[in-house]
């Protein structure tokens, strides 16, 4: 099956994710393009670069809209021309652009994809949320799949406000689970640890709790309480998370997240 061609406009960590994640998986970089403004950002691309967006987008089955929300409609309406003729999939990973957005900065009614990517995109752990308009096949979906799931899983969604959700849980999440590991680790050099050690029992045991996660496919109750032994030290620090409510306060900074991606929404339009 031959490959689609596929262009990426905007060569930051993002887009460099996924080339790299497809390049990993034996996707050929003659099939991949990326364009710029800056040449320098360029220079680490083995695929076909141009500083010229639509030099790039003329090539494409696939457009990869990679860059900042507010360029979007300056790069939608560079690329609007490309997308008459040729009629591409467009697939967007800025935050907080809506589907409706996009086809309307490319006065377009074909097939548009949403994304919400993390960033452990760049190590190949990244969570992908999707959502398709009605212009997409089935064929189109399970295309964009392959590139995303180079660089970790994806998820469809049904609605496309649940993107948003996506991005309160797995978009902004990575940095809920930093923000505890910088309090846990303050926590263990007060009681004595070196940085470096507490630093490096918390990272394992991080990755630990994950992995164990993925690999017994429990409830996420039933690991916990595999831990807390009856009396234990383990159940005490647990009872002082219930009495500070903190499955509360989860709920309420994950609403927060939540309200501002559909306040950027609203911004972006």
């Amino acid at each position: 099956m031959s490959q689609p061609n596929i262009a990426f406009i905007g060569a930051g960590n993002m887009a460099k994710a996924i080339v790299q994640g497809l390049l990993n998986t034996g996707y050929s970089n003659e099939a991949l393009f990326v364009a710029n403004r800056s040449a320098e950002k360029l220079a680490s691309f083995t695929t076909n670069t141009s500083t010229d967006n639509l030099a790039m987008a003329t090539k494409a089955d696939i457009i990869v809209l990679a860059v900042k929300p507010a360029q979007i409609a300056d790069v939608c309406q560079q690329l609007q021309t490309v997308c008459a003729t040729n009629q591409p999939l467009i697939v967007s990973v800025a935050a907080g652009i809506t589907v409706a957005s996009i086809a309307q900065h490319l006065n377009y009614k074909g097939p548009i994809i949403r994304t919400m990517p993390n960033t452990p995109a760049a190590i190949g752990y990244g969570a992908t949320g999707l959502f398709a308009n009605s212009a997409t096949t089935p064929s189109q979906k399970t295309q964009v799949e392959t590139i995303f799931k180079a660089v970790g899983i994806t998820a469809w969604v049904a609605k496309e406000e649940l993107i948003n959700a996506v991005g309160a849980i797995s978009g902004s999440g990575p940095a809920y689970y930093f923000f505890m590991m910088e309090a846990m680790q303050a926590a263990g050099e007060k009681l004595g640890l070196s940085k470096s050690t507490t630093e490096e029992l918390i990272t394992q045991t991080v990755i630990g709790a994950g992995e164990l996660a993925k690999q017994e496919q429990n409830q996420f109750t039933q690991l916990r309480e595999a831990v807390t032994s009856p009396k234990g030290s383990t159940l005490e620090a647990i009872k002082t998370f219930q009495q500070g409510n903190f499955s509360e306060l989860i709920n309420t900074a994950i609403h927060a997240a939540l309200k501002r991606s559909e306040e950027m929404a609203q911004e972006n339009q």
